[in-house]
């Protein structure tokens, strides 16, 4: 399964991140996929989701834009 990112900072932006595998760490990692104005990131989310049906989308709401994706557990 493929799963994206998504973290909504509430004054109509968002960001999203993609999981990735980095060949050279032998890790998974999330690579940021885009930012900006809150629907152009929801479409571009839909556009994937829409080519991937096993898609996983997760969405945050924090208005400092925080993900904790650094924290142990989720960068792995």
């Amino acid at each position: 399964r493929s799963s994206d990112l998504k973290v909504a900072t509430l004054d109509g932006q968002a960001r999203a991140f993609q999981r990735s595998f980095d060949l050279s760490a032998n890790a998974r990692i999330w690579v940021p996929l885009t930012e900006g104005p809150e629907p152009e990131v929801d479409a571009l989310l839909a556009r994937q989701k829409s080519r991937d049906r096993d898609l996983w989308v997760i969405e945050l709401e924090d208005r400092q834009g925080r993900t904790l994706l650094d924290q142990d557990g989720l960068s792995s």
